[in-house]
């Protein structure tokens, strides 16, 4: 392999910048099931003022427009998991040629049929309530959680004696805020952020099945966060960590999660680049080290002022004066769990840190 060759990393990521274009993608095509609930509530707020109604008949239109949601919303899911099995297929014959490329061993395609499954049955690793769900019914609680939304706020308006006109205004937002104040735009942004978040899982779960199937080549994974002012805390914390193949925290970490998961292969199969030796090779701790800095390295770099706002000013103090390697800080800021750690907490356990920074 020549010394300008993309190394493996090299490749993934880059790759991974195409797999958030691609979660861009599938996010603009919910515009049109938007607007398909737009209509719907509109549709069903013409007629009859909702306050006048019997409690039988609001129960009907209730439910009439559950049943209308509940249709739009299981079309565009289906739609979804359809292109994420056709994006599952992809993504394990990008990662596998892209371990052919790097080493001296043919790599093994998962097949299509054990590629779906995977992505169907691996709990999803983000934190909070989708924690351990499998996608479908993790995609269901979504979907079910939006159409709750937008009954309980029609119900809600009509307990209060609110006008049809005004529940639309509710429910689509005020003209003067471009429309982004309404319950219609939050299910806009809770479907951009669960979207990307399927992608990443799909990536995740993918790669790590090409990794099984190669498992004889690959020596460890590291993990990747991506650098700036945006990464959380737990993923800075995270960068640069290596683990065992297929151990340790998973991709996606938490909703909207953009870090990813890169194979170490084994010396004795990476190529040599021209004029290099196993044993500088070595020296440099292998050919596929993924980066040359981890995100506190990269942050310490930084301007104050954008350690302040990716960090904090506090926590970016600490950074700057607080005495502390990268490393520590790293260490200092996650619990072993990697959940983050408070202020408080930080400073029971390196009181001296911020007594040297002046905190």
């Amino acid at each position: 392999m020549s010394a300008n060759a993309v190394t493996l990393q090299d490749a993934m990521l880059r790759h991974q910048v195409l797999v958030q274009r691609l979660s861009s993608a599938e996010v603009a095509k919910f515009k049109p099931f938007l607007r398909q609930i737009d209509r719907a509530i509109r549709d069903a707020l013409t007629d009859e003022t909702i306050t006048q109604m019997a409690k039988y008949r609001l129960e009907q239109l209730l439910n009439a427009v559950d049943a209308l949601l509940i249709g739009i919303m299981n079309r565009f899911t289906q739609q979804l998991l359809l292109d994420l099995e056709t994006y599952a297929d992809h993504e394990a014959k990008f990662t596998a040629a892209s371990l052919d490329a790097a080493s001296t061993f043919d790599a093994i395609i998962p097949s299509p049929t054990q590629i779906r499954s995977a992505i169907l049955s691996t709990p999803l690793s983000v934190k909070g309530r989708g924690r351990g769900s499998l996608l479908k019914p993790w995609l269901d609680q979504w979907t079910q959680g939006e159409i709750r939304a937008v009954n309980g706020a029609l119900r809600r308006g009509a307990f209060e004696g609110k006008t049809n006109a005004s529940m639309i205004r509710e429910l689509r937002g005020s003209h003067d805020r471009n429309y982004q104040n309404g319950v219609i735009d939050l299910t806009r942004r809770n479907a951009e952020a669960v979207v990307r978040t399927a992608v990443q899982h799909v990536a995740s779960v993918a790669r790590e099945e090409t990794y099984k199937a190669n498992a004889d080549i690959i020596s460890i994974e590291q993990w990747l966060s991506t650098l700036d002012k945006r990464t959380c805390p737990s993923c800075r914390a995270l960068d640069g960590k290596e683990f065992a193949r297929g151990k340790g925290p998973k991709t996606p970490l938490h909703v909207n999660c953009r870090c990813i998961r890169i194979p170490v292969l084994k010396e004795e199969y990476a190529y040599l680049a021209e004029g290099e030796t196993r044993a500088s090779k070595g020296a440099k701790g292998g050919a596929q080290v993924a980066a040359d800095l981890s995100y506190y390295e990269w942050l310490k770099g930084q301007p104050a002022w954008f350690q302040d706002q990716a960090i904090g000013p506090v926590r970016g103090a600490l950074l700057r004066k607080g005495g502390l390697s990268a490393e520590d800080f790293a260490r200092l800021s996650v619990d072993k769990y990697y959940a983050p750690l408070t202020l408080d907490e930080m400073r029971a356990i390196e009181p001296a840190a911020f007594k040297r920074a002046g905190l």
